[in-house]
Protein backbone atom coordinates (compact mmCIF):
# COMPACT_ATOMS: atom_id res chain seq x y z
CA UNK A 1 0.00 0.00 0.00
CA UNK A 2 1.46 3.13 -0.77
CA UNK A 3 2.23 5.75 1.87
CA UNK A 4 0.65 9.24 2.12
CA UNK A 5 2.13 12.09 -0.52
CA UNK A 6 3.51 14.23 2.35
CA UNK A 7 5.95 11.59 3.56
CA UNK A 8 7.01 10.14 0.06
CA UNK A 9 7.37 13.24 -1.55
CA UNK A 10 10.79 14.72 -1.67
CA UNK A 11 11.95 18.68 -3.10
CA UNK A 12 10.37 18.99 -6.31
CA UNK A 13 11.75 21.34 -8.39
CA UNK A 14 13.27 24.02 -5.72
CA UNK A 15 15.24 25.67 -7.44
CA UNK A 16 14.57 25.66 -10.94
CA UNK A 17 17.12 26.67 -13.21
CA UNK A 18 18.28 29.72 -10.98
CA UNK A 19 21.36 30.70 -10.59
CA UNK A 20 23.21 30.79 -6.91
CA UNK A 21 25.36 33.26 -6.15
CA UNK A 22 26.94 33.46 -2.77
CA UNK A 23 29.60 35.98 -1.68
CA UNK A 24 33.34 35.16 -0.50
CA UNK A 25 36.60 34.71 -2.20
CA UNK A 26 37.20 33.65 -5.52
CA UNK A 27 36.79 29.70 -6.18
CA UNK A 28 40.20 28.55 -6.60
CA UNK A 29 41.41 27.72 -10.21
CA UNK A 30 40.45 23.83 -11.43
CA UNK A 31 37.91 23.70 -8.84
CA UNK A 32 34.63 24.64 -10.27
CA UNK A 33 34.21 21.17 -13.11
CA UNK A 34 33.98 19.55 -9.34
CA UNK A 35 31.52 20.95 -8.79
CA UNK A 36 29.66 20.58 -12.62
CA UNK A 37 29.95 17.18 -12.16
CA UNK A 38 28.44 16.83 -8.73
CA UNK A 39 25.31 18.64 -10.41
CA UNK A 40 25.74 16.17 -13.19
CA UNK A 41 25.81 13.38 -10.47
CA UNK A 42 22.26 14.75 -8.86
CA UNK A 43 20.23 14.80 -12.03
CA UNK A 44 21.46 10.93 -12.21
CA UNK A 45 20.91 10.77 -8.98
CA UNK A 46 23.84 9.40 -8.11
CA UNK A 47 23.72 10.86 -4.53
CA UNK A 48 26.95 9.53 -3.34
CA UNK A 49 28.81 10.76 -6.18
CA UNK A 50 26.81 14.14 -5.45
CA UNK A 51 28.59 13.77 -1.75
CA UNK A 52 31.99 12.59 -2.85
CA UNK A 53 32.57 15.79 -5.22
CA UNK A 54 31.11 18.60 -3.57
CA UNK A 55 33.41 17.85 -0.52
CA UNK A 56 36.11 17.30 -2.50
CA UNK A 57 35.16 20.77 -3.81
CA UNK A 58 34.49 22.21 -0.53
CA UNK A 59 37.98 21.29 1.07
CA UNK A 60 39.84 24.22 -0.96
CA UNK A 61 36.56 26.72 -1.63
CA UNK A 62 34.68 26.90 1.77
CA UNK A 63 34.29 30.28 2.22
CA UNK A 64 34.28 30.94 -1.91
CA UNK A 65 31.43 32.18 -3.70
CA UNK A 66 30.64 29.05 -4.83
CA UNK A 67 30.24 27.32 -0.88
CA UNK A 68 26.86 28.10 -0.66
CA UNK A 69 25.39 25.92 -4.10
CA UNK A 70 28.17 23.34 -3.18
CA UNK A 71 26.34 23.20 0.59
CA UNK A 72 23.30 23.41 -0.78
CA UNK A 73 23.55 20.15 -3.02
CA UNK A 74 25.79 18.24 -0.70
CA UNK A 75 22.27 18.38 1.34
CA UNK A 76 19.76 17.41 -1.40
CA UNK A 77 21.97 14.46 -1.86
CA UNK A 78 22.58 14.10 1.83
CA UNK A 79 18.74 13.38 2.37
CA UNK A 80 18.61 11.15 -0.23
CA UNK A 81 20.74 8.98 1.06
CA UNK A 82 18.96 9.54 4.43
CA UNK A 83 21.54 11.36 6.39
CA UNK A 84 18.76 14.00 7.93
CA UNK A 85 22.00 15.50 10.20
CA UNK A 86 24.62 16.16 7.55
CA UNK A 87 21.09 17.47 5.39
CA UNK A 88 20.55 19.93 8.13
CA UNK A 89 24.45 21.02 8.72
CA UNK A 90 24.84 21.75 4.98
CA UNK A 91 21.43 23.51 4.80
CA UNK A 92 22.08 25.30 7.68
CA UNK A 93 25.61 26.67 6.00
CA UNK A 94 23.98 27.24 2.56
CA UNK A 95 21.53 29.44 4.42
CA UNK A 96 24.26 31.41 6.69
CA UNK A 97 26.79 31.82 3.16
CA UNK A 98 24.40 32.53 0.56
CA UNK A 99 22.77 36.19 -0.63
CA UNK A 100 20.58 34.56 -2.66
CA UNK A 101 16.80 34.67 -2.11
CA UNK A 102 15.83 31.43 -3.97
CA UNK A 103 18.76 29.45 -2.39
CA UNK A 104 17.54 30.29 1.49
CA UNK A 105 14.00 29.16 0.66
CA UNK A 106 15.02 26.52 -0.79
CA UNK A 107 17.33 25.14 1.81
CA UNK A 108 14.80 26.06 4.33
CA UNK A 109 12.48 23.92 2.42
CA UNK A 110 14.68 20.95 2.90
CA UNK A 111 15.53 21.64 6.29
CA UNK A 112 11.35 21.81 6.21
CA UNK A 113 11.63 17.90 4.67
CA UNK A 114 14.40 16.91 7.43
CA UNK A 115 11.84 18.09 10.17
CA UNK A 116 9.17 16.41 9.07
CA UNK A 117 11.10 12.50 8.42
CA UNK A 118 12.33 13.56 12.30
CA UNK A 119 8.80 14.15 13.26
CA UNK A 120 9.18 17.16 14.38
CA UNK A 121 6.07 18.70 13.00
CA UNK A 122 6.64 22.42 15.20
CA UNK A 123 9.90 22.49 13.21
CA UNK A 124 8.45 21.57 10.07
CA UNK A 125 6.15 24.05 10.28
CA UNK A 126 8.93 27.26 10.83
CA UNK A 127 10.58 26.14 7.98
CA UNK A 128 8.15 25.68 5.33
CA UNK A 129 7.04 29.05 6.83
CA UNK A 130 10.58 30.50 5.95
CA UNK A 131 10.67 29.13 3.04
CA UNK A 132 7.28 30.67 1.86
CA UNK A 133 8.33 33.97 2.96
CA UNK A 134 10.67 34.05 0.56
CA UNK A 135 8.64 33.14 -2.71
CA UNK A 136 5.78 33.90 -5.47
CA UNK A 137 3.11 31.87 -4.07
CA UNK A 138 2.16 31.39 -7.51
CA UNK A 139 5.30 29.43 -8.78
CA UNK A 140 7.07 26.50 -8.08
CA UNK A 141 8.42 25.38 -5.38
CA UNK A 142 5.64 27.34 -3.91
CA UNK A 143 3.01 24.52 -4.47
CA UNK A 144 5.55 22.04 -2.41
CA UNK A 145 6.31 24.46 0.21
CA UNK A 146 2.23 25.42 1.28
CA UNK A 147 1.27 21.80 0.73
CA UNK A 148 3.69 20.27 3.64
CA UNK A 149 3.11 23.23 5.52
CA UNK A 150 -0.51 21.89 5.15
CA UNK A 151 0.65 18.26 6.27
CA UNK A 152 2.87 19.54 8.91
CA UNK A 153 -0.37 21.43 10.66
CA UNK A 154 -2.47 18.37 10.51
CA UNK A 155 -0.25 16.91 12.50
CA UNK A 156 -0.10 19.40 14.96
CA UNK A 157 -4.11 19.15 15.69
CA UNK A 158 -4.87 22.19 12.81
CA UNK A 159 -6.78 21.23 10.86
CA UNK A 160 -8.43 24.53 9.28
CA UNK A 161 -5.22 26.47 8.65
CA UNK A 162 -4.12 23.53 6.69
CA UNK A 163 -7.42 23.40 4.53
CA UNK A 164 -6.10 27.40 4.07
CA UNK A 165 -2.86 25.87 2.59
CA UNK A 166 -4.81 23.06 0.78
CA UNK A 167 -6.79 25.41 -0.83
CA UNK A 168 -4.60 27.67 -2.06
CA UNK A 169 -2.51 25.06 -3.54
CA UNK A 170 -5.67 23.58 -5.18
CA UNK A 171 -6.62 27.12 -6.60
CA UNK A 172 -3.03 28.26 -7.71
CA UNK A 173 -1.58 24.64 -9.36
CA UNK A 174 -4.68 23.48 -10.70
CA UNK A 175 -4.46 19.38 -11.76
CA UNK A 176 -0.74 19.35 -10.33
CA UNK A 177 0.05 16.33 -8.58
CA UNK A 178 0.86 18.65 -5.63
CA UNK A 179 -3.33 19.89 -6.05
CA UNK A 180 -3.92 16.11 -6.18
CA UNK A 181 -1.84 15.48 -3.36
CA UNK A 182 -4.03 18.77 -1.35
CA UNK A 183 -7.33 17.69 -1.85
CA UNK A 184 -6.74 13.72 -0.84
CA UNK A 185 -5.92 15.50 2.61
CA UNK A 186 -8.27 18.57 2.66
CA UNK A 187 -10.96 18.91 5.13
CA UNK A 188 -9.73 15.83 7.27
CA UNK A 189 -10.48 16.31 11.35
CA UNK A 190 -8.43 13.60 12.62
CA UNK A 191 -6.22 10.75 12.54
CA UNK A 192 -6.87 6.85 11.83
CA UNK A 193 -4.58 3.79 11.27
CA UNK A 194 -5.34 2.70 7.92
CA UNK A 195 -4.32 -1.25 7.58
CA UNK A 196 -5.10 -1.84 3.63
CA UNK A 197 -6.53 0.24 0.46
CA UNK A 198 -8.61 -1.92 -1.53
CA UNK A 199 -10.50 -0.73 -5.48
CA UNK A 200 -13.22 -2.80 -4.32
CA UNK A 201 -15.60 -2.72 -0.97
CA UNK A 202 -15.99 -6.62 -0.57
CA UNK A 203 -12.23 -6.99 -0.45
CA UNK A 204 -11.43 -4.56 2.35
CA UNK A 205 -14.33 -5.81 4.20
CA UNK A 206 -13.04 -9.05 4.45
CA UNK A 207 -9.29 -7.54 5.37
CA UNK A 208 -11.77 -5.68 8.18
CA UNK A 209 -13.02 -8.97 9.32
CA UNK A 210 -9.58 -10.26 9.55
CA UNK A 211 -8.40 -7.74 12.13
CA UNK A 212 -11.90 -8.03 14.10
CA UNK A 213 -11.11 -11.45 14.61
CA UNK A 214 -7.58 -10.21 16.02
CA UNK A 215 -9.51 -7.92 18.39
CA UNK A 216 -9.43 -5.09 16.70
CA UNK A 217 -12.03 -2.65 15.40
CA UNK A 218 -11.98 -1.89 12.19
CA UNK A 219 -14.54 0.60 9.05
CA UNK A 220 -14.21 0.33 5.80
CA UNK A 221 -14.47 4.13 4.44
CA UNK A 222 -14.26 5.19 0.76
CA UNK A 223 -12.19 7.81 0.29
CA UNK A 224 -10.34 9.87 -2.73
CA UNK A 225 -6.71 8.80 -3.24
CA UNK A 226 -4.90 11.07 -5.90
CA UNK A 227 -8.03 11.28 -7.88
CA UNK A 228 -9.47 7.32 -7.68
CA UNK A 229 -11.87 5.93 -5.30
CA UNK A 230 -10.52 3.83 -2.86
CA UNK A 231 -11.85 1.54 0.15
CA UNK A 232 -9.57 2.13 3.17
CA UNK A 233 -10.22 -0.31 5.97
CA UNK A 234 -9.56 2.07 9.15
CA UNK A 235 -8.74 0.88 12.93
CA UNK A 236 -9.86 4.33 15.50
CA UNK A 237 -10.06 7.96 14.80
CA UNK A 238 -7.82 9.83 17.07
CA UNK A 239 -7.52 13.85 17.37
CA UNK A 240 -3.39 13.69 17.59
CA UNK A 241 -1.14 11.90 15.53
CA UNK A 242 0.97 10.53 18.22
CA UNK A 243 -2.16 8.69 19.53
CA UNK A 244 -2.64 7.63 16.03
CA UNK A 245 1.27 6.61 15.75
CA UNK A 246 0.76 4.43 19.11
CA UNK A 247 -1.80 1.89 17.54
CA UNK A 248 -0.35 1.94 14.61
CA UNK A 249 2.48 -0.46 16.45
CA UNK A 250 -0.94 -2.81 16.89
CA UNK A 251 -2.14 -2.22 13.74
CA UNK A 252 1.34 -3.44 11.99
CA UNK A 253 1.62 -6.87 13.96
CA UNK A 254 -0.83 -8.44 11.88
CA UNK A 255 -1.41 -5.83 8.55
CA UNK A 256 2.84 -4.93 8.10
CA UNK A 257 2.01 -2.04 5.67
CA UNK A 258 -0.33 -0.29 7.92
CA UNK A 259 0.18 3.39 8.16
CA UNK A 260 -1.22 6.79 9.59
CA UNK A 261 -3.45 8.91 7.42
CA UNK A 262 -5.92 11.52 8.18
CA UNK A 263 -9.94 11.11 8.02
CA UNK A 264 -12.68 12.84 7.41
Amino acid sequence: MPRTYAIISILSAVAGTAMFCGCGEQTRPGSEPLLAASKSAFDKEDYSKVVEKTTEFLVDNERSALADEAHYYRGRARYRLGDLAGAAADMDKAIAATRDKGLRSSAAIVHGDVAFARGDWAAAEKWYRHALSGLDEAHKPADYAKLQLGCAMQRLGQWEAADAQFDRVIFLFPGSPEAVAAADNIRATAWTVVAGLYDQRPAAQIAADALAAKALSATVSPRLRQGRLAFAVQVGTFPRHDDAAAMLQKVRAISPDACVMETK
